[in-house]
């Protein structure tokens, strides 16, 4: 393994990004580093691209991104599976999470981990242990905590990239609605779009489309959620 890598660092909106080689970081027994195989540009990374999210930067500029797959490159000393318990070594691929829930706010204890206030920390300079902190660079580092799942053969990295943001998000969504994606129609496209199946030959059965949530149920599970960001949105205003 080399002993450094290479990563795009951000200085602010209107400056070009720099390249810059950092030392790779001697692993925790309970993080992975991994080798970025590919990373996407998301929607809030332009936002932050452009200025339309302004933050107060490192001195040393910021690694960011999120949007990513890659492969195992170093297993920490006790990470023997990945968060489904299957066995994970050197060289698999993974999908795996760019934010930590604290498991100790209000969210958190209300099994609301999507909403902790302090899942995403400040921006950190590439100067900073571990040094790889996003995707736009060679490799990222998986502190302890963070959820990593193998990836099978057959999903490209183009599918695999996203999966970690905007896929998520929307499959959390239709989770918390009491809504399955094939009732929806939805589809899984190989050419890395999700959306209802337009082939010839795969349209739906004719019928009536499905209520927006299933009575009784779906509607409350979206009010807890609402009372739950409520209740993040209080506090963190008296903070």
């Amino acid at each position: 393994m080399p002993s450094t890598g290479k990563a795009a660092v951000f200085f602010g909106p209107g400056k070009p990004f720099q390249m810059r080689e950092l030392p790779l970081p001697e692993v925790e027994p309970d993080a992975v580093l991994i080798r970025v195989t590919l990373a996407n540009i998301c929607g809030s990374d332009l936002h932050f691209w452009r200025g339309d999210a302004p933050l107060r930067l490192p001195d040393d500029g910021w690694l960011f991104g999120h949007e990513m797959t890659g492969r195992v490159a170093k297993l920490g000393a006790r990470v023997k599976t990945d968060s489904l318990g299957r066995p994970l070594h050197e060289g698999d691929r993974v999908a795996y999470s760019y934010f930590y829930p604290c498991g100790r706010c209000y969210a958190c204890l209300a099994k609301e981990p999507a909403a902790c206030p302090n899942k995403i920390g400040r921006p950190l300079g590439p100067s900073q242990f571990p040094h790889f902190h996003g995707a736009f660079a060679e490799y990222y580092y998986l502190s302890p905590g963070g959820a990593i799942f193998t990836v099978p053969d057959e999903l490209p990295d183009e599918v695999v990239a996203p999966v970690n943001c905007a896929l998520a998000q929307v499959m959390f969504g239709l989770h918390q609605a009491g809504l399955q994606p094939q009732r929806l129609g939805l589809r899984h496209d190989p050419d890395g779009h999700g959306s209802r199946d337009s082939r010839p030959g795969r349209a739906r059965p004719p019928g009536p489309p499905g209520p927006a949530w299933p009575p009784g149920r779906g509607q409350g599970q979206l009010d807890r959620e609402r009372h739950v960001l409520r209740r993040v949105r209080r506090r963190r205003a008296q903070q």
